[in-house]
């Protein structure tokens, strides 16, 4: 039997995980991170708004889900909501690969995107 958690032990867990992905477009690395619950909210909120009909619009939601997860060495965000515009502006293909990386790091599927959307 494994251990019963106190509040405090739940509050004071370190359950955030982060991975360096390498970007040779951009010259380096970066730092991809798991979202916190707000932050999910946040990501949810914006892809509900972009539903249309039984489809999400993408354009700009990559970017939108980059903008929460990508951090430094001490896991502040890199980029704020008023800079989607230019990381949209960034190649695609890179975007492509961050936001699969995204995705899988936060166990984001396709089906728990939509069924967020649904409720």
């Amino acid at each position: 039997m494994s251990t019963l958690l106190t509040k405090e032990a739940i509050l004071q867990s370190k359950d955030y995980q982060d991975e360096v992905i390498n970007v040779p477009e951009w010259g380096g690395s970066v730092r991809l991170k798991t979202m916190s619950g707000v932050e999910r909210d946040m990501f949810e909120t914006e892809a509900m708004k972009r539903k249309k009909g039984d489809k999400i619009e993408l354009k700009g939601l990559k970017s939108f889900l980059l903008m929460l997860t990508l951090v430094n060495d001490k896991g502040e965000r890199l980029f704020a909501e008023t800079d989607i515009d230019e990381l949209n502006k960034k190649s695609g293909a890179v975007i492509d690969t961050l936001f699969v990386k995204c995705q899988d790091l936060n166990k984001l599927t396709q089906g728990s995107l939509e069924d967020s959307v649904k409720n």
